[in-house]
């Protein structure tokens, strides 16, 4: 071995020297990265730890996170969880849908985690949390996931200091970011912005048309109002766009010359006001693939060029005025991947084929053409076998004259929605239709059609939606499978008990069995059924026993209809823990209580129906404010006595100011694919007449407390309930004066004050309400004149009849004597009967000569018989010269009577 020279050991040393400064430099560099591992190679230790934390503070169901996160292993190697390559710090959870329940507080162990880019916690449930500020800890956070999680309340304005996010989306959760504007202005590199379902405080597009990173903006159901600048559409990258379902949004701007490369288009509920252009102009419109336009207002015939998109798969244009033929549409279509065309609720007209349709678009899987006026042919040509058609996902021909099924329908397993209401479709259901999508079924609508005979029972067996209503259907109430959400069988004539084995459908929103013919006890399991049950309609059935005590699980109850059945009893006092009523009907049953005061409780209550049961006693004078959002309330035909309590009628706010804005209908959240929502319905009874409301519109206020004993004078806080219709307080014994007050009521079309012992005048100040329609103030005690009015002008004479005192038009002049009051009385009385004044002439010489005829015979008979005293004759002399005059007098009166009666006219009209 040679032998080293000084020099050269020298630069060995050196380099030995170097070579373990470096190992110590990167060794102590890895240390610092990893000061609490006795290993490089595994995960972080205060990031296991703080994970394990994180697992530990909720019930985990699914993605096997309980097993899989073990304080024994690599958490880089847990089930969604992501290290960095060289550190090992957990960079990115992806948790979504993972079955996580519980709640995420200031002091949870995730905040720990400060080298995090990435977090995923969608669709899991956070038992309404709200958004803790230390999610603006994670300064190197680029994509934020929190959608359907349950989050709750305001975001917090440190989500601002998220400087380097390019993915926020927290849509669908129950959260308003007032402070919107200051939160985004510091994001300037979003791509994606999703917050779909979200409350806003201020205006929103100013401050997202300087974000030119934007590829997909997200702002659907936000409850916008305001309008979308044209700039949105001009954004250099944006490829998705939905602002869909804002009612209040509008836009100046047509569909022309945009400039951003769209390859979505959700401008739903937009309102437009306009017809679509007959040219884009400019504008990329051969990069669209999806275009939502529905409910937009928009008018006239849909232009060629939309038809002409080489690449369109899917087009949404429903609930608009668009007219022309839509066969002659198909012939216009060029693109081969069109698989959603949804043209409902238009104005287009025709004859179409069914059959022609899918031989012009073969991927056609959802076809909706409801509602227009249309008649839609199902039959095929004779060569056409069933086995060319293409696998069909939806289809939609509710009121489309269809005389049969389409036989097309057949073999058809991929099958999803199924709608053929409002049709001519008769017989019973074919059993080939009940073994279509066995598996794939969610909702069939065959309401409003002409079946007949029994179902045994609904075969579908992940069916969600079922409606069977306005059929001719008999025998037993079949019973769908558990995972149903809306099922409706109303107007049919099932008959029998209901089968409790409906209470054990976990997930039921909409029950409505009504007018049917069920009998039975009331099903105690449906107090208790399910937290998730916001409709129950059993009204106009056979059910008998008393409302369960058990309503324990009725915190989404929305509408409850009981009406028209025998049930009695008290009212269910359970009913007060159910904090989201909106609708409570039980008219015409025979329940025996006192007014249920703790009803008051219920701050969203809006309809109360009460009337035809045995409710008796006073309604207490001490309880304030109750009722605040009460329009409808109906107490007729009951025993309640007492005064008419003031204390409610001040707290009757919702029929003092509305403030809905357009035409709206009450009706709950519960909707479907078919259904925007179900929409209340009652019978209403507004001047004396009932009337069945299939819709009741949320602007209706109205208040009946007839036909009990109430007592008293009128409130005149009466008055203050300015957005009331119609007012009965007929049949009672009120008594004092008509307040002035209800000249307030200017929205009034029905006032009914009859057959009580009110006095005084009718004052003036109703002679304003010029919307009133129906009028009675019939037996009571008014006296003096009657006012004068266009409007009061129009009511007839038995509005004011068996008021003595009353005068003035249609009555009698003001200023006749007694005699006359009487006369003009009985002229006027109604159809229970004929006044003497009424007969003809004529008529009075009859009925004189068959009377007298009689009289005279059997007086001639005693005078023969007695030999003619003297007092006889005189007496009947006497009785003679009475009768004549009488009838003199009786003829001048009705002649002047039938003098003012012409003068009365002629004035009138002309």
């Amino acid at each position: 071995m040679k032998k080293q020279t000084f020099p050269q050991f020298t630069v060995s040393l050196f380099a030995t020297y170097f070579f373990f400064i470096s190992y110590n430099l990167v060794y102590a560099q890895l240390i610092s990265h990893f000061p609490n591992n006795t290993s490089p190679h595994r995960c972080f230790k205060d990031d296991s730890i703080a994970l394990l934390g994180f697992k530990d503070s909720f019930t985990l169901e699914g993605l096997g996170l309980a097993t899989s996160w073990n304080k024994d292993t690599d958490c880089c190697k847990w089930i969604g969880i992501t290290c960095h390559e060289t550190t090992h710090r957990v960079t990115s959870i992806d948790l979504s849908s993972g079955g996580i329940m519980g709640a995420i507080g200031d002091n949870s162990t995730l905040f720990l985690l400060n080298r995090l880019e990435s977090l995923n916690l969608a669709f899991n449930y956070f038992a309404e949390s709200l958004i803790s500020p230390n999610f603006g800890q994670f300064s190197y956070m680029k994509h934020l996931n929190l959608s359907g999680s349950g989050f709750v309340g305001q975001v917090p304005q440190e989500l601002g200091r998220l400087s380097k996010l390019e993915t926020l989306d927290l849509l669908a959760n129950i959260i308003t970011m007032p402070n919107f504007d200051m939160i985004i202005s510091n994001m300037t590199g979003l791509r994606w912005l999703d917050l779909g379902y979200t409350k806003f405080g201020s205006v929103v597009f100013p401050s997202l048309t300087n974000i030119t990173s934007l590829k997909y903006l997200g702002l659907f159901s936000c409850g916008l109002v305001e309008e979308i600048p044209f700039t949105i559409l001009n954004l250099p990258r944006l490829e998705y766009l939905d602002v869909g379902s804002n009612p209040a949004i509008y836009s100046n701007f047509r569909l022309y010359n945009w400039s951003s490369p769209l390859n979505y288009l959700g401008l739903d509920s937009v309102n437009f006001s306009s017809q679509i252009p007959s040219s884009p102009g400019q504008a990329p419109y051969k990069l669209l693939r999806v275009i939502h336009l529905s409910n937009c207002n928009l008018q006239g015939e849909i232009p060629s060029w939309i038809w002409r998109i080489p690449k369109l798969e899917e087009l949404r244009i429903s609930n608009n005025q668009l007219i022309g033929d839509p066969s002659k549409f198909f012939q216009e279509i060029i693109s081969p991947n069109l698989q959603i065309l949804d043209l409902q609720s238009n104005s287009f007209t025709g004859n179409i084929s069914l059959y022609y349709i899918y031989q012009r678009l073969p991927n056609l899987m959802l076809l909706a053409l409801s509602h227009n006026n249309l008649t839609v042919s199902t039959r095929a040509d004779s060569d056409t076998s069933l086995s060319m058609w293409p696998v069909i996902f939806g289809l939609a021909l509710s009121s489309c004259n269809l005389n049969e099924i389409p036989h097309l329908l057949k073999n058809q397993s991929m099958l999803n929605y199924l709608d053929l209401s409002n049709n001519n479709l008769h017989g019973e259901i074919p059993k080939w239709l009940l073994e279509e999508g066995m598996d794939t079924l969610q909702a069939l609508d065959l309401s409003n059609n002409f079946f007949t005979g029994s179902l045994k029972n609904i075969p579908w067996r992940g069916l969600y939606f079922i409606d069977l209503s306005s059929n001719m259907l008999h025998g037993s109430l079949p019973i769908p499978p558990t995972t149903v959400i809306w099922f409706a069988a109303a107007n049919n004539n099932f008959s029998g008990p209901i089968n409790p084995s409906v209470c054990d459908i976990n997930f039921l929103k909409l029950l409505d069995l009504s007018n049917n013919s069920l009998g039975g006890q009331f099903p105690k399991c449906l107090g208790n059924t399910s937290f998730n049950l916001m409709v129950l309609n059993l009204g106009l059935n056979n059910i008998v026993g008393t409302l369960p005590s058990n309503f324990t699980k009725c915190s989404s109850l929305q509408y409850l209809d009981l009406s028209h059945n025998g049930l009695e009893g008290t009212v269910s006092r359970s009913l007060a823990g159910c904090k989201y009523l909106q609708h409570v009907n039980l008219r015409s049953n025979k329940f025996k209580d006192e007014f249920p005061l703790w009803l008051h409780n219920l701050p969203e209550i809006q309809v109360l129906d009460l009337s035809y049961n045995s409710l008796h006693g006073s309604i207490s004078q001490k309880i304030k404010n109750p009722f605040p959002m009460l329009q409808i309330l109906d107490l007729s035909s009951n025993r309640f006595n007492g005064e008419i309590p003031a204390n409610y009628i001040r707290g009757f706010k919702g029929m003092m100011n509305i403030t809905v804005e357009g035409r709206h209908y009450m009706g709950s959240g519960v909707n479907s694919m078919f259904r925007d929502g179900y929409t209340y319905s009652m019978v209403i009874s507004i001047g004396g007449v009932e009337r069945k409301y299939q819709k009741i519109i949320t602007t209706l206020a109205t208040l009946d407390v007839s036909n009990n004993g109430f007592i008293g004078k009128i409130p005149d806080c009466v008055g203050d309930l300015v957005m009331i219709h119609s007012l009965n307080l007929s049949h009672n014994k009120i008594t004092g004066k008509i307040p002035s007050s209800l000249g307030n009521l200017k929205m009034i079309n029905s006032l009914d004050l009859s057959a009580n012992n009110f006095t005084g005048q009718i004052p003036q100040e109703l002679a304003s309400l010029t919307s009133m329609g129906v009028f009675n103030v019939s037996n009571n005690q008014l006296v003096g004149k009657i006012p004068h009015s266009n409007n009061f002008d129009t009511f007839q004479a038995n509005s004011y009849a068996q008021n003595g005192g009353l005068c003035g038009f249609p009555l009698r002049e003001c200023g006749q004597n007694l005699s006359d009051s009487w006369m003009t009385k009985h002229e006027h009385e109604g159809s229970s009967g004929r006044g003497l004044l009424s007969l003809s002439p004529w008529e009075v010489m009859s009925i004189g000569y068959g009377g007298g005829t009689l009289v005279g015979l059997a007086w001639g008979c005693y005078m023969l018989l007695s030999g003619n005293p003297f007092w006889v004759t005189k007496w009947a002399f006497l009785i003679e010269t009475y009768v004549v005059g009488f009838v003199k007098k009786f003829m001048e009166r009705r002649r002047r009577a039938q003098r003012l009666k012409a003068a009365s006219k002629s004035l009138w009209h002309g």
